[in-house]
């Protein structure tokens, strides 16, 4: 990526990421020197953020061009060497599903996030975006592409975290039935 491991940056005001709330699903990509979250990737979709100012002159200009730069690349053509789908892999179909519930309201959205035992709240780019996932992975679990059985507990519990899927699950068994009434 061509950055070192430690140089300067102008950060935005005091809002930062707290590292033990940090979701699973995200990569912290930078810390301050104390330990504060100042950037991150999520693990499996094309999503990375800083909470620090690249551009500024506050930032080395080299560092800041060279952050520049990689999101650019990132963006454009290299998300797949960091875990995230290409362009081919990111179908019309799932663009697709995608615009299709960006057409609803968000009463309707959280009506159907609610009928599917998942959170919903946030904004509406929030909720279209779990009932997206939400949808694709229904899909893909029809179609046999995974099976909730033969994952363990904590895959388990990931998907449940991942989807937003409410409800307490004592063992496996409640767990897979939580993930397939959500799926259903």
């Amino acid at each position: 990526n061509g950055l070192p491991e430690t140089f300067e940056v102008a950060r935005y005001h005091s809002l930062h990421g707290i590292r033990d709330k940090i979701p699973s699903c995200l990569d912290i990509t930078a810390l301050t020197e104390d330990g504060i979250v100042m950037g991150i990737q999520h693990k499996t979709l094309p999503y990375a953020a800083v909470q620090f100012h690249p551009e500024s002159i506050l930032t080395s200009p080299a560092h800041g061009m060279t952050i520049l730069e990689n999101a650019l690349s990132f963006l454009s053509n290299g998300s797949e060497a960091h875990g995230m789908p290409s362009d081919e892999e990111v179908s019309d179909h799932d663009n697709d599903v995608i615009h299709e519930f960006d057409g609803l309201p968000v009463a309707t959205l959280k009506s159907m996030l609610k009928e599917r035992g998942m959170s919903s709240h946030g904004t509406k780019a929030d909720l279209v975006m779990k009932i997206s996932v939400q949808q694709l992975r229904a899909e893909a679990y029809k179609l046999g592409q995974f099976d909730l059985a033969t994952m363990t507990v904590p895959e388990l519990r990931e998907m449940k975290k991942s989807l937003g899927v409410k409800g307490t699950a004592s063992n496996k068994s409640d767990l897979v039935q939580l993930l397939k009434n959500c799926l259903a």
